[in-house]
Formats: C-alpha cells, structure tokens, sequence
C-alpha cells in the first residue's frame, strides 16, 4: 500500500483521542499526554485532535489535553500550521466548532499566539467553504478581533512575518454584506491588522 493512498495511516492508532464531553483524563487524557511525549512531531490530525480536546469535558480530559499541549510545544512537537481543522474530532465534515476559540484565545495567552492564529484563520478558511456558516464560526472571528493588536505589534516589531497579516478566511467573511457577530468581528480585526498599512 502506498503511502500517500493513506494519508491517515499514522493516525489510526490515535482515533480515540478526540473531544465528547464524558472525556475521561484517565483515557482520553492518557492518550493525550503520551502524544506529547512522541519521538516525533505530531501529525496533522493527532495535533489537531490534542488541541481540540482541550474543549471542556466533564471528567478531566480537557485539563489533561492542556497539560499535554503545553509539554508537546516545549517539546518542540506541536508546530503552527500543523493542525488541520478538517480532521478535528476525526468526523467526515465538521459541523461544529464550538469552544474551539476559547481554546485558542487560552493557548495565545499562554505564548503560543503563532499556533493559535493560525490555526484560527485555517478554521475561518474552512468554514468560508460551507453553504451555511458552521456553529462557533463568530466565536472565531470574534477570538481573531482579540488577538489582532497582539499580531499587529509582533508584525510591527518584526517578531511575525507580513504574511501573519493576510489571512483570507478572516478577510472573507469582513467582506461579506450585513452586520452578524462573525461579520462585525472580523471586520473589526481586519481594521486593526491593516491599521499600519
């Protein structure tokens, strides 16, 4: 079998690292601590599904998932532009991103500001392609509105590239007619983003 006929083949063994909300630490928790210890970076999806579970759950998992996310980026094994949000809870399509932005906004405060942009624009760049605009869609556009002056300024002081600046998902949606939360937020980051033009 070929490889890039499996793109997956490496995440088979992760499936069950993923978010629902009777999320146990010792399970799904377990599982997410020793993804942050691998000998390697993680890939697309079990980067993904680390993050995602950070999401609240009842039983602890979530707590573990930061633990786990925080070990893995130290480590030097979660990279930004790793996760991709087509793989989050390892669904066909995803419908739903719900808490994810929370997630986010927490991870940039916690000095991971690249991986959460990132990863927020690729969420708003996947959600751009739907017919209807998934649940937690302004959540996003509302974390980016946050973390746009804390971009702006690594942008300005040189400690982000240009290009943390041109995010089209985000630009999609500031462009679209009407005044929803998800609109408004994103018109309000892209002001400041595009301030220093």
């Amino acid at each position: 079998l070929e490889v890039s006929m499996a793109p997956l083949w490496g995440d088979i063994g992760w499936q069950r690292l993923r978010h629902h909300a009777r999320a146990r630490r010792d399970r799904e928790g377990f599982l997410a601590l020793q993804a942050a210890r691998s000998a390697t970076p993680l890939t697309p999806g079990v980067a993904m599904n680390l993050i995602g579970l950070c999401r609240k759950s009842r039983r602890g998992a979530d707590e573990a998932a930061f633990e786990a996310v925080h070990l893995a980026w130290q480590r030097g094994i979660l990279l930004p532009g790793v996760p991709d949000p087509y793989l989050l809870d390892w669904q066909e399509e995803v419908t739903n991103l719900l808490g994810i932005a929370e997630v986010l906004v927490e991870l940039a405060q916690d000095e991971m500001l690249a991986l959460s942009w990132q990863l927020l624009e690729d969420f708003l760049s996947l959600a751009a392609t739907r017919t209807r605009v998934p649940a937690g869609a302004n959540e996003l556009t509302e974390a980016m509105e946050q973390l746009a002056p804390s971009v702006a300024a690594a942008i300005r002081d040189g400690l982000a590239p240009v290009s943390a600046a041109k995010v089209p998902g985000l630009r999609f949606f500031a462009a679209k007619t009407g005044n929803s939360k998800v609109v408004l937020a994103a018109r309000n980051a892209i002001k400041v983003l595009d301030a220093d033009e």
